[in-house]
Order: structure tokens, then sequence, then C-alpha cells
């Protein structure tokens, strides 16, 4: 009973074992073409280093009679070289020729000489550029001072010139006399005006202006011209203290009979408008008040005045000026 099973237990190893055995031979039958041809290549392989190997050096006895020692196998065996493989690789070193080597060490002084040169410019171009940017700040500092200097030096010579304009330009000024004819039952009234230029260049007198008011003790502003004395238009050239009259222009005042009793005051006014030679236009205005005895004695139609003028000045203002005459 218990030798019926290992009996059994066997025969199945056996099979087994046979079975396994059948797989590997038919593996070997169809890797067996490629163990062939991998011997073929391997014997070519050897052949060809066998007869790419130099000789070994050595004594003519060794080459003739090798050793007692050496078996047929050994003489036959071919001695394998490893140069160009792993253990040994080939190391293949290029040497220059001499010129070669020589103009390698020219090129480099050149470029080592081309770098330095390199070098120098630069910091020369950089120099050279902050100079130039520090002689422009500096003509630009001089040139703002000679700016200054400049405007200085228009500034004093307009101040000069614009001085010696009122220096040197014309003035002119005014005499007035009234003259009262108190002979007839209604008094005749006609005033003298002298035009005097008392500065120290010519002046053309273009425009003349005479005229009256009656007022209050107060000065009216501005002056009113309403009543003018009339005069023919003139128009007067009059050089450095020369002089021009206008004599007995004569006028009627209503309220005359007011005036002698005080009651209200007669003044003299007026304005002419001349040129000096510096081509500047001015305005001179006067206004002179009349007060009992002040006039004078009645003159003849060419007649000047013998005495100065004895009407006071009005001393409000806007009355006497002498200014610049605006454009119009």
């Amino acid at each position: 009973m218990l030798r019926e099973p290992f009996l059994n237990r066997c025969a199945l190893d056996r099979k087994q074992t046979i079975r396994q055995f059948s797989k590997r031979l038919k593996f070997l039958r169809r890797t067996a073409h490629i163990a062939s041809m991998i011997a073929f290549f391997g014997a070519l392989a050897c052949a060809n280093t066998v007869q790419s190997q130099p000789p070994v050096p050595g004594t003519g006895e060794s080459k003739s009679n090798p050793p007692n020692n050496q078996t047929k196998s050994d003489q036959s065996k071919p001695a394998i070289d490893d140069r160009g493989t792993e253990n040994s690789p080939v190391i293949v070193r290029l040497s220059k020729s001499t010129e070669e080597a020589a103009q390698d060490q020219n090129d480099r002084e050149n470029e080592a000489t081309n770098k330095r040169q390199t070098l120098w410019l630069t910091g020369f171009t950089v120099m050279a550029l902050v100079a130039q940017i520090w002689i422009l700040y500096r003509q630009n500092e001089i040139m703002k001072a000679q700016n200054c200097i400049v405007d200085g030096q228009r500034r004093t010579t307009d101040a000069m010139l614009a001085s010696n304009k009122q220096i040197e330009r014309a003035y002119v000024g005014f005499g007035t006399w009234l003259s009262i004819d108190r002979k007839p039952d209604k008094p005749k009234f006609s005033m003298t005006v002298q035009f005097l230029n008392f500065g120290n260049t010519p002046a053309e007198i273009d425009k003349v202006v005479l005229a009256f008011d009656v007022g209050e003790q107060i000065a009216k502003q501005p002056p009113i011209y309403e009543r003018e004395i009339p005069t023919e238009p003139i128009r007067v050239f009059l050089v450095k203290r020369g002089e021009f009259f206008l004599i007995n222009r004569r006028f009627e005042i209503p309220e005359w009979a007011n005036v002698e009793r005080g009651d209200k005051v007669l003044r003299l006014l007026g304005y002419i408008e001349y040129t000096d030679r510096f081509k500047q236009r001015h305005r001179a205005g006067y206004g002179r008040v009349y007060t009992w005895g002040a006039e004078t004695k009645v003159l003849g139609d060419f007649e000047r005045p013998s005495e100065p003028e004895t009407l006071p000045f009005e001393t409000a203002p806007n009355y006497n000026y002498d200014e610049e005459r605006k454009e119009g």
C-alpha cells in the first residue's frame, strides 16, 4: 500500500525530467545556427588580430629557438593585443610644427597687445569725454556769467539812456497873463499865454487848448475844458530856451459879478501836446487862479507883457503837470 504511491511519485518526477530535457533540446536546436555564427565571427576576429600584431622584440636565439617548456599549443596560440580597447585606449597626441607654434605664440601676443591698446584707448576716450563734459559745463557757466554781465550792462545802458533822455529832452512850460478892460459898462477879458522850452533839446508843439472855468473854491476833478478860449490851430517848433506867445485871446465871463463879490473863483486852465527830439510825445497842463488885483494892463495886439506873470498856480492835482502822452 505504501510502495505504490512512492512508485507513482517517482514515475511522475521522471516524466517531468524528460519533459524539461526535451524543452532544452528544442531550445538548442533553435539557437544552434546562432551559436555557429558567433563562433565563425569569433574565429575571424582572432585571425585578424594575429595578422595585425607586430612581432615581439627579442634576441635572435629566442626567435629561432623557442623555449623547451613552450608547448605546441602555446606556439600556435596568437597573443591578444588589447590596445585600443577599454583596458588600453589609444591616445593620439597632435603635435604642432615649430612654425605653427611660433605663429600661435605671435597671435596670442598680438591679441594681448590689442586688448591692452583697446583698454588704454577706452580709458583715454572716457577721460576725454569727462574732460569735454567738464569743459562744456564750464563754458555754460561762463556763458551764464557773461549773459548776466551783458544783461547788467544793457540795463545800465538803458537806465543811462533813459536818464539822458530825461535830462536832455525838452520841457515846455507856461506863462499866463490876464488883462481886464473895465472902461466900458461890460468888462472885456483877454488872456496872453507864453510857451517856453526850458529843456536841453528842441520840441515841437502839436496842439494848444486854452480854457477858463468859474466854480467853487475847491477845484473840480479832473479839470474840465468845456469853456474854451478861441484860438487858431498852431504848430510851433521851439529850440532850447525858445519861446512863443499867444497874445490877447479875448473871451467873456458871464459870472464876473459873482467873481468880484468872491462867491465864485475864476480859473484859467489848458494844456498843450508836444514831441521831443527822441520822438516821445508829451502832454503838459497848466492852471492859474485869478485873485483881485492880479490882472495886468491891457496889451496891444502884438505887445508882450513887460512884467512877470502874477496869477498864482492852482495847487489842486491834475492841473499843472508834464507827462508822457499815450497813443491816440
